[in-house]
């Protein structure tokens, strides 16, 4: 597990992580130049991990299920929301388990859709998204903090 490092000089906590990894290693479908080649795409839900929350399209019950958006755990993740945060001194430091969340929301079923392209629809439940997911965690007292970023391409 990756670690937490508070920085004894200016008294930020560091992600530290226990094996370096190139960023072609961190890639879930490298060459993914269309739909077929894309595990966030819909259709490719069986290649990943299970789904956290998702909106859904239609009655939850119809299979094969289809989506609006969905949170799935990250592959990668440099924080994990299992287990306790084994705070403790070490040498100079005070170090602590990397507790925490790392999520992919997928904000869109059509592959490569643009923000500006989703529509106005689209973007509310992208948004109920974030705000449901980000609600979700605060519940957990050992979080203090949330991130949203987004990657594209």
């Amino acid at each position: 597990m990756h670690e937490l490092r508070k920085d004894p000089l200016l008294g930020r906590w560091v992600a530290v992580l226990n094996q370096s990894k190139s960023p072609s290693e961190y890639l879930l479908c490298p060459e993914a130049n269309s739909e077929k080649d894309c595990l966030f795409c819909a259709g490719r839900e069986m290649g990943l991990p299970q789904e956290i929350m998702s909106i859904p399209q239609q009655d939850p019950g119809v299979l094969p299920k289809k989506w609006w958006t969905r949170v799935i755990p990250n592959l990668s993740p440099i924080f994990r929301i299992e287990g306790d945060l084994g705070r403790k001194g070490e040498g100079m430091y005070d170090k602590m388990n990397s507790i925490g969340a790392n999520e992919i929301i997928v904000e869109s079923p059509y592959h490569d859709i643009r923000p500006e392209d989703i529509g106005l629809n689209q973007m509310a439940r992208v948004l109920m998204t974030y705000r449901d997911r980000m609600a979700d965690l605060e519940k957990d007292p050992r979080l203090r903090y949330t991130l949203i970023y987004k990657n594209s391409g």
